[in-house]
């Protein structure tokens, strides 16, 4: 049904390796982005619907602003639940989309880079309702990361602890890799 909702930029719908085509489909320019993304389940062909129309009326039409579904199937369905800290919520989920939106003139141009957000929020608004929340599908995955983020941040966890406790002490901006108050 995709492919019926209009002209694209590009047809990418076909099967391929994940890694053949991610973010390999336009080179850009230095540019401004917005994105929001989301690992879904169950999305209805009504959601499907409103994304094609959203689609139709984005804000801008260039190669950097897209909805972008990757679908989560095979190996990804059968992996065994301890195969890597969010092997869980991969299991759960059926598609990863993201919605990305490219304004090149960015700051300099507000009402444009704020009709591109308010796009993007609409689009996530679709897909909100049906996002797997890794931190309830797989406890197991935070906890990896919050101990493993050491590793990346080295030396300088002590002192994001500290920011973290001063400035969201109820660790309201959370997701993997969060810095923990605590």
């Amino acid at each position: 049904p995709l492919q019926d909702c209009g002209t694209s930029l590009m047809d990418t719908v076909k099967m391929r390796s994940y890694f053949s085509g991610l973010q390999k489909m336009a080179v850009f320019k230095s540019s401004y982005y917005y994105q929001k993304a989301g690992h879904c389940k169950g999305l209805t062909e009504e959601a499907f619907g409103k994304l094609c129309d959203l689609a139709k009326n984005a804000p801008v039409s260039n190669a950097g602003s897209a909805i972008l579904i990757q679908p989560m199937r095979g190996c990804l369905k059968e992996l065994k639940d301890d195969a890597f800290p969010t092997s869980k919520s991969f299991k759960q989920m059926d598609y990863w989309i993201v919605l990305v939106v490219n304004f090149p003139k960015g700051k300099s141009d507000p009402e444009m880079r704020e009709k591109c957000m308010e796009w993007v929020r609409e689009c996530y608004k679709v897909i909100e309702p049906f996002q797997v929340n890794p931190s309830q599908a797989d406890n197991e995955a935070t906890k990896y990361w919050d101990e493993s983020q050491g590793n990346t941040i080295a030396g300088s966890q002590d002192r994001l602890v500290q920011i973290k406790k001063k400035y969201d002490p109820d660790n309201f901006f959370k997701n993997n890799r969060n810095v923990s108050p605590k």
